[in-house]
């Protein structure tokens, strides 16, 4: 197995878990996520729909390094929208 044979699924798998644990801090609602949102005036329905898009993403990233590639390749594409 060559280096980037390996590298690839490692990547994915931190990519992943940060996604899943940056959404789940934005829709807990932990203070450094809320204090960012009221910064940029953003309404509070935005940082649920931000988080839920980013957990999404990440458990694709996750369930695709064993089941299914294509959900890789869609929670990919929902970290390419920010």
């Amino acid at each position: 197995m060559s280096t980037i044979e390996t590298a690839i699924p490692v990547v994915q798998g931190l990519l992943g878990f940060i996604m899943v644990g940056a959404g789940s801090a934005k829709i807990i609602g932990i203070d450094f996520a809320k204090k960012d949102f009221e910064r940029y005036g953003y309404p509070e329905w935005f940082r649920f729909v931000t988080g839920g898009i980013e957990v999404i993403g990440g458990l694709g990233l996750l369930i695709g390094l064993v089941f299914a590639p294509i959900l890789a390749v869609l929670g990919g594409i929902s970290e390419l929208r920010r």
